[in-house]
């Protein structure tokens, strides 16, 4: 998985060459290298292709087929994840790259993304490992993150998962709040704008706070402060029904030139 340097030293060792019954490393384009008993094969990064999941099926039934005096070495480095999915059914690749998609767009960084992987993979979260059992498993890994935490290098496909189902959904509820987050501050914005417009209020701008009417929104959320009735002339324009008639048509106006946005 993205070890090409390793694996050339390590079959290069006569001593050990020798003994590599089988072996397949993913890398991603542009970074092969000559090897004689362990084949080297392309892969798409960050996006998981077909490529990868033929790879990946490749790599488990290499584990799967080794025997209790087996050793089942694995080298493991940055980037493993995307190479070598392995989608649980009925999830499929078409599924596993749509969500690394959006993941990625969300924010989400590398052990947020790893640990949604791990619960959607035939390989990671120490599957790797289990396939492979009665054989032995050493595993050598190039850290990409930061603690080195070996259940999040490549989703660990050699060490127990760490991550929990509670802990997903946290995650995931985390990143589409960050989402809506953009999209209520462009709402809020475009109210604003309008407001301004229609009402020749003063622009008191947008801020953004843990509104307890907000939390918990699953769609764009905004709070609309048009005014406070502690301020005697602004009691007196919501005292007016013209002037509330305007308020309500900023609104629906910014409503809707969001929503006819693609």
């Amino acid at each position: 998985m993205q070890a090409a340097g390793q694996v050339g030293e390590i079959q290069d060792v006569p001593a050990l060459g020798e003994r590599i019954a089988d072996g397949l490393v993913v890398v991603k384009d542009g970074y092969l290298a000559d090897t004689t008993r362990v084949r080297l094969v392309e892969a798409g990064h960050p996006v998981p292709d077909a490529r990868g999941e033929a790879a990946a099926r490749r790599i488990r039934g290499i584990a799967e087929s080794a025997g209790a005096d087996d050793l089942l070495l694995v080298l493991v480095s940055g980037g493993g994840s995307a190479l070598t999915p392995a989608p649980v059914p009925p999830i499929t690749l078409a599924d596993k790259q749509a969500m690394t998609r959006l993941l990625l767009a969300a924010g989400a960084n590398i052990n947020q993304l790893n640990a949604v992987r791990k619960h959607c993979s035939l390989l990671k979260g120490g599957q790797l490992a289990r396939a492979a059992a009665p054989a032995r498993v050493h595993a050598l890994l190039l850290s990409d993150v930061i603690g080195d935490p070996l259940d999040v290098i490549a989703s660990g496909p050699t060490a127990p998962d760490a991550s929990t189902d509670r802990g997903l959904e946290l995650i995931l509820w985390d990143l589409a709040q960050n989402s809506f987050l953009a999209e209520s501050s462009r709402l809020a914005a475009s109210v604003q704008r309008e407001l301004n417009a229609l009402t020749g209020t003063r622009d008191r701008g947008v801020r953004q706070a843990p509104f307890r009417v907000l939390m918990g929104a699953t769609m764009p959320a905004i709070l609309v402060e048009a005014g406070f009735i502690s301020n005697p002339d602004e009691e007196a324009r919501f005292k007016d029904d013209a002037y509330k008639d305007k308020v309500v048509e900023a609104i629906a106006r910014a409503v809707s030139t969001i929503t006819a946005k693609p």
